[in-house]
């Protein structure tokens, strides 16, 4: 997954600043970068590819909504100052990994704020957090239903 980079979007948060999403996407598109190294259906024999993409799943706690993605997740709750953003990211490799996510979260509408995040030396087989209020009144009345968005995601 070395220099891989992820583009997941959900519901669209409609136009921000340099955050606009897309105002009517499915409930979860996924577009990884174009790899010559991905095999084809083709090249498959009705068995998922050893790199096959993972399937975002979404669940809520509470005020707190999170999103899975494969070795991510990322929950986001709403508070009175901005959404309290949390992201875990599960380093599967034989190695020490760094991890660059940007995320944004919104309402749909016209609300959106981002963060970047960068994880660095996790230990392999371990994972690490960082969290963050993202946001905040001056965007306007903090989304209760947070959409989460992951703009990028990148190993390296």
């Amino acid at each position: 997954m070395s220099g891989l980079t992820l583009l997941l979007l959900t519901t669209g948060c409609g136009a921000g600043e340099d955050n606009a999403h897309p105002p009517e996407t499915p409930t979860a598109v996924v577009s990884l970068s174009a790899r010559p190294d991905t095999p084809t259906a083709a090249a498959t024999s009705g068995e998922p590819a050893e790199d096959a993409e993972p399937t975002p799943f979404f669940s809520r706690d509470g005020a707190t909504k999170v999103l899975f993605y494969g070795n991510l997740k990322v929950s986001a709750t709403p508070e009175a100052d901005g959404v309290r953003t949390t992201v875990t990211v599960r380093n599967d490799t034989e190695d020490s990994a760094n991890y660059y996510i940007e995320i944004s979260v919104g309402n749909s509408v016209d609300w959106v704020a981002s963060n970047t995040y960068r994880l660095t030396d996790v230990p392999a087989h371990d994972s690490d957090s960082q969290t963050s209020t993202i946001g905040g009144v001056h965007l306007g009345p903090i989304p209760q239903h947070p959409k989460i968005y992951v703009d990028q995601m990148e190993q390296y």
